[in-house]
């Protein structure tokens, strides 16, 4: 952490002016100063920066990102590039490759279920890892897209299903019986583009829409539209 450093600054109330000469400048004014901040009369404190991870670029571009915490031992950064998945292994300072065979364009999605994380690209046969080892998703939608738990169930929208949501059973993301879907705004032309839990509710985007999912199965899962104009 940058410690505070003494200046010759009585007064900065004139702040940062880069648009007149420097002899022009007023006493309370300064040229440069970024990355400081100032906080306190007549001291500057250099202000936190970022730094890059990994010296070689990875292959393609980014396509996702993700912070897997399954454990107090598991926490690990995962990338998704070039239709490839890697982790980041700090010690070493590499990204370590874990899967592979994903699209090497379009985003990639990731979801942490009980045991395990799971990525989706809406094209290829999903996949779960858990922290050591990454293998298929058994029986999961193979086209599913948008992965989020809600009700500790695994929900999906099939992209080849453009307004429609899929979940497996509770706590088995590996099992989908075929009754588990529903349908929003069916037939409007639009499609679903992202799907998130707010407040014991899961929200469905569409383009020119959002809508709601609110109960814990099929038995009582409740729908509406809260907006028919604004996606």
């Amino acid at each position: 952490m940058s410690s505070y450093q003494d200046w010759n600054i009585k007064d900065f109330s004139g702040g940062y002016i880069d648009s007149i000469d420097d002899n022009l400048l007023p006493e309370s004014a300064a040229r440069d100063c970024r990355n400081f901040i100032s906080e306190e009369i007549g001291r500057l404190r250099k202000r936190k920066g970022q730094v890059y991870l990994n010296s070689a670029a990875l292959p393609g571009k980014i396509q996702g990102l993700y912070a897997f915490y399954l454990e107090p031992d598991i926490k690990q950064l995962i990338v998704a590039s070039g239709g490839k998945v890697y982790r980041w292994e700090p010690i070493n300072k590499v990204f370590i490759e874990i899967y592979s065979g994903l699209l090497k364009s379009g985003p990639v999605c990731f979801e942490t279920c009980a045991n395990y994380m799971v990525g989706f690209d809406g094209k290829n046969q999903p996949f779960k890892y858990n922290g050591t080892e990454a293998t298929p998703l058994a029986n999961a939608p193979r086209l599913g897209q948008f992965p989020v738990l809600y009700k500790e169930k695994l929900f999906v929208n099939p992209s080849d299903k453009p307004s429609q949501v899929w979940w497996s059973e509770s706590f088995y993301p590996e099992e989908w019986p075929p009754v588990n879907y529903w349908s929003f705004a069916d037939g409007d032309g639009d499609r679903i583009t992202n799907l998130m839990v707010y407040q014991d509710a899961l929200l469905i985007f569409k383009n020119r829409s959002i809508h709601v999912l609110r109960g814990t199965n099929l038995d009582d899962f409740r729908s509406e539209t809260l907006e028919h104009n604004v996606g």
